[in-house]
């Protein structure tokens, strides 16, 4: 069972993963 640091934790990265994925989908066009 998660704690809530580590789900707050997890979520950062999910966030900054999705972001970063999504900037570098607009800059390289498929």
């Amino acid at each position: 069972m998660f704690t809530a640091e580590r789900r707050r934790k997890i979520h950062m990265i999910l966030t900054a993963v999705s972001c970063s994925w999504t900037v570098h989908s607009l800059t390289i066009p498929a």
